[in-house]
């Protein structure tokens, strides 16, 4: 099983390299192999224009790994909306996601 671990922070002071770290253990934990890491530091969830999603989007439709690992659904996108329109088109490509939860 490969595993994309996907990272966000609104602001530098949020250290991104914390939910990386916690992301990281769970692949370890699971014994999965770690396929890439994304990440978006200093940008918004509301903006689905981010560099490190957008990648994220276009190795997962090239099925580049099988599950997305992050520190809670927000850190895909602020909105439910979103969030569930994203988990259900990853869905369609056979990947799940699953959430750690930060200390």
């Amino acid at each position: 099983m490969k595993i994309a671990i996907y990272a966000r922070s609104l602001n530098t002071e949020t250290h991104i390299e914390k939910q990386i770290e916690l992301c990281q253990r769970y692949i370890s934990f699971k014994k999965a192999e770690l396929y890439g890491v994304y990440s978006d530091e200093g940008k918004s969830g509301h903006d689905s224009n981010r560099e490190g999603l957008q990648l994220l989007i276009e190795d997962a439709e090239n099925k580049e790994f099988d599950v997305i690992v992050t520190c809670g659904h927000y850190r895909l996108f602020r909105e439910i909306k979103e969030i569930n329109a994203f988990l259900k088109r990853m869905k369609k490509l056979n990947i799940s996601h699953s959430v750690v939860h930060e200390e």
